[in-house]
């Protein structure tokens, strides 16, 4: 480009005008090509030379400021809600990991060479821990409960060396009773109330009466006992049948499964 040239262009550009956006977005791409910072003197002197008030200068400074914190502070509050998020999906998944694993019961194998000789139905051995308790024991079972942080556990051994490990669904149990059959397992939750049976073989555990509750009696419902809801049980052939103790000193009988 020649002087001429340059001088023209100059000049042209001296009568230029620009709106105070284009003026805005001229300065933001001169200070990128410059590489550098504007300090608030710098800012306040282009502002001078353009004309612009030092008032009105404080003013867009501060709106602008305000702007950024505003900006900031949705970012900390997006940070925040992913997080909370985060920390509730892992709660979530780790209580239907409780409560799967409480709706569960299941079998640890013990191998015969692992016995004692000398070891009967009522001398616990692994995987039973020192700390359990005996409900009750008859030749062929023995029903421990083991209490923990959460609720206790319940474990019924065989003298086949079979343990079956039954859910933490317990807060107190204080009696138990095994069926004339042998093949069931009465258990009596002094603090919820709740009689629950379990099948010798850690199996089909459920809960069949809770203190209070209606249960039918013929063709009525009565409310179950509220001091010691275990009644007894008779068997119906190979059939046990758990008796449940209503108010009133009647008894209801509920048939279980023979599996």
């Amino acid at each position: 480009m020649t002087l001429e040239q340059h001088q023209t262009v100059e000049a042209t550009e001296s009568q230029a005008h620009y709106s105070p956006e284009e003026a805005g977005e001229i300065l933001r791409i001169a200070a990128h090509l410059q590489d550098n910072t504007i300090t608030a003197e710098q800012l306040r002197a282009i502002a001078r030379e353009a004309g612009v008030s030092d008032e009105n200068l404080e003013r867009a400074i501060q709106q602008y400021e305000q702007s950024r914190q505003a900006e900031a502070n949705k970012q900390q509050q997006r940070a925040n809600r992913k997080r909370r998020l985060v920390i509730w999906g892992s709660l979530s998944a780790l209580t239907l990991f409780f409560l799967l694993l409480g709706s569960m019961s299941f079998t640890v194998r013990v191998e015969p060479s692992a016995i004692s000789h000398n070891t009967t139905a009522h001398q616990p051995v692994n995987p039973i821990p020192s700390e359990a308790t005996v409900l009750v024991s008859s030749r062929a079972t023995t029903v421990y409960k083991v209490e923990g942080r959460i609720g206790e556990t319940i474990i019924i051994g065989s003298v086949d060396g079979r343990y079956h490990v039954v859910g933490t669904h317990f807060r107190k149990v204080n009696f138990a009773s095994i069926s004339p059959t042998g093949k069931h397992v009465m258990l009596y939750d002094s603090e919820t109330g709740e009689v629950w049976t379990v099948s010798t073989d850690g199996q089909a555990l459920q809960r069949v009466a809770r203190a209070g509750e209606l249960l039918q009696y013929g063709s009525d419902y009565m409310a179950v006992d509220e001091n010691n809801p275990f009644a007894g049980w008779y068997t119906d052939g190979d059939t046990d049948v758990l008796m449940i103790r209503l108010q009133g000193g009647r008894t209801a009988s509920i048939r279980l499964s023979a599996e």
